[in-house]
């Protein structure tokens, strides 16, 4: 049976210099994992922007099958705010994925399942729908 691909899109907000945006999926129930999009398509992988425009002050950029790890540089001052979107790959009968953030404090994350309404992602897993 061959993988369904799912728009998540985050949005980051209130983060400041040196700081860390962590998002855990929960992959222990069910075959679910963070991905690209698939093979050889015309998918459009991972994207980031910045809001307004401005250069993204990173350090770390890791995506692993269950965690996504974004670290912001310690130059600059001020809030950090952006969008980033990839997919989610998952098994075609799998109707939910549980999302959690581990990120410092004060780092305000929403997600939108494709093109979805945004929901907060909370320091407890939380599940969300991927139709």
């Amino acid at each position: 049976m061959s993988n369904t691909y799912t728009r998540v899109q985050f949005t980051v907000s209130n983060a400041q210099p040196s700081q860390s945006i962590v998002i855990d999926m929960d992959t222990t129930k069910k075959d679910v994992s963070w991905s690209l999009g698939q093979d050889f398509s015309s998918s459009s992988g991972l994207s980031i922007q910045m809001t307004g425009g401005a250069e993204l002050p990173l350090t770390q950029l890791r995506v692993t099958a269950a965690e996504i790890t974004i670290g912001t540089s310690d130059a600059g001052s001020g809030q950090i705010a952006f969008t980033f979107s990839l997919f989610v790959a998952s098994k075609p009968d799998v109707e939910s994925i549980r999302l959690k953030s581990s990120s410092d404090s004060g780092i305000v994350l929403t997600v939108s399942v494709n093109g979805g309404v945004a929901q907060a992602v909370n320091h407890t897993f939380s599940g969300f729908d991927l139709n």
